[in-house]
């Protein structure tokens, strides 16, 4: 029921990537649940129907979702259903970065600075987390602790020493990740940040997102240069947000809480996050989706990025600080409102 992507055959292994072996005794010894591929791709199963896929160069969420168990003839059976959306046109060789699942912009997002397009933490290979922070509490759920250092190749374009550490959590109907910066550099320095979240719709045309409504924004769409984005502020008009075009824009100073309706699916994303103060909601239409190597031509139909982000306002750390953030995806049925969630309509699956 585990799957895994396992290197091909004759594939030439980058020094860069971890020591596997090592890495999957390390792992299996915190917690069985977890197991390691030969690809450097983390795979874990929290219990019954639920797992997540956590792989090591970038993203590093690939994917996260749930099996539906059917009785047939007497048997039980099991199918996947993804929580996560996964491009199956996805370059998975490196200096690509891996479209899909949830990749850290980190320490720029977008195009708002020097640095390639949202940062080179996405395309970086990072390493378990030796060192990781006591777990709180919980029951029947699973752990992944990743870190990422600074090295030399990234001081040469971004001069900041650092520390990148994210835990990645899996529970029953909710993923969690605790992005962590700690500035280990003796100067102060400052960054932008985001969690692009990959999420599987089943038409984008029968998608609305609540909880935006009357906020500002950013349209990059309205700017010829996404620096000058700052510049001009619009003022969301709509009840909920639709689609029926190309999105690109940058909602400021959302709430805690964020609705993605799916009323094909009959099911809602609830967006939780604090620390990170704005959501980036973005989908490439039709034309957009035909130039872009990596993904379908009709793959924009069935996708829609919603981040948890800062992008407005830089974080900035002294030396030996630390910056924490914190997100948490979860699935209820049907239609959502804007009450606080009700734990007890948290499902294991969809039906």
């Amino acid at each position: 029921m585990v799957k895994v992507h396992e290197e091909k055959a004759g594939e030439k292994k980058r020094e860069s990537e971890p020591n596997c072996e090592q890495h999957r005794r390390e792992v299996q010894a915190r917690n069985d649940a977890v197991e390691y591929s030969s690809r450097g791709q983390w795979v874990s199963q929290n219990h019954t129907h639920r797992a997540m896929w956590v792989f090591c160069r970038g993203a590093p969420v690939w994917r996260a979702g749930h099996f539906l168990e059917k009785r047939k003839k007497g048997r039980t059976a099991f199918r996947e259903q993804q929580d996560g959306f996964i491009v199956p046109q996805a370059i998975w060789k490196p200096p690509k970065a891996i479209r899909g699942g949830i990749p850290v912009c980190f320490p720029q997002f977008g195009n708002l600075g020097s640095l390639e397009q949202h940062g080179f933490a996405r395309n970086r290979f990072w390493s378990l987390d030796n060192d990781p922070s006591p777990l709180p509490p919980a029951n029947n759920q699973s752990s992944v602790d990743l870190i990422l250092k600074s090295t030399e190749e990234d001081l040469k374009t971004w001069p900041r020493r650092f520390e990148l550490r994210l835990r990645v959590s899996l529970s029953a109907g909710k993923l969690t990740l605790i992005p962590r910066v700690r500035n280990t550099d003796s100067r102060q320095f400052s960054f932008t940040f985001a969690l692009r979240n990959y999420l599987s719709v089943s038409d984008i045309s029968e998608v609305r997102i609540e909880g935006l409504e009357t906020l500002d924004y950013f349209d990059n769409l309205m700017q010829s240069n996404q620096i000058k984005m700052r510049k001009e502020r619009f003022t969301e008009q709509a009840d909920a947000i639709t689609f029926d075009g190309e999105i690109d824009r940058v909602y400021l100073s959302t709430p805690t809480k964020i609705a993605i309706i799916d009323h094909e699916k009959k099911r809602t994303f609830v967006l939780r996050k604090v620390g990170m103060p704005d959501a980036v909601v973005w989908n490439p239409w039709d034309k957009k989706a035909k130039a872009l190597s990596d993904l379908g031509d009709e793959d924009y139909k069935t996708m829609l990025c919603v981040d948890s982000a800062s992008v407005e306002n830089t974080i900035a750390l002294k030396p030996y600080e630390e910056w924490k953030g914190h997100q948490e995806i979860s699935t209820v049925s049907s239609s959502y409102c804007s009450g606080q969630l009700d734990p007890s309509m948290v499902l294991y699956g969809f039906r």
